[in-house]
């Protein structure tokens, strides 16, 4: 009876440490295609309206730059304070706390790899905000001029990137199926 509780405990931890392998891979795949889509997204859009100059004069010309904003009332959307001190509770609790996050780093053997899996997250995460603070002034740029949901042309605020995709990038074969692919494997983490 002993050497059956062996075998089956033995079994089970492989099969635990093979499926948070196969999760972990899932994820890291999930990632590289959302990363891929939306960097391809951007540099074909980029290219499409003339290069960055036009989407900063553009912006800019709108109204959309606030880098500065000191505001300390707590009806402004955006402000210095807001972004800081709200963006830095955020993700110190969801780095501190969250269960997936938690588990993700005591999953590595040694917590020198965990920090560093830890920082390497902060990195890319801070490289994504970035790219997709870009993309939505890059889309704002692409319709400066003419707003699609007030033409009837998208229903809801949030059909204006796969309209832009379709638009700029939709006539390159696989394009859009790589940017769903993204937003799939956003969706899924």
């Amino acid at each position: 009876m002993l050497f059956i509780e062996k075998a089956f405990l033995k079994m089970l931890t492989c099969t635990l440490q093979g499926g948070l392998k196969a999760v972990v891979w899932t994820d890291s795949w999930q990632v590289i295609a959302m990363f891929i889509s939306v960097i391809v997204v951007v540099i074909l859009g980029t290219v499409s309206i003339g290069g960055p100059s036009v989407i900063i004069h553009l912006t800019s010309k709108g109204g959309r730059f606030q880098f500065f904003n000191f505001s300390p009332s707590l009806y402004e959307r955006y402000s210095v304070f807001s972004v800081v001190i709200g963006g830095f509770t955020y993700w110190t609790c969801f780095n501190s706390v969250n269960q997936t996050m938690v588990q993700r780093y005591l999953s590595l053997p040694t917590p020198r790899q965990s920090k560093m899996a830890l920082l390497l997250f902060t990195i890319g995460v801070s490289v994504f905000v970035w790219v997709c603070c870009y993309t939505g002034i890059l889309v704002y740029a692409s319709y400066y001029g003419c707003d699609p949901s007030a033409m009837g042309r998208i229903k809801a605020d949030d059909q204006i990137l796969p309209l832009f995709v379709m638009e700029t990038v939709g006539h390159l074969r696989g394009v859009p199926g790589l940017f769903i692919a993204g937003v799939f494997g956003a969706a899924l983490r």
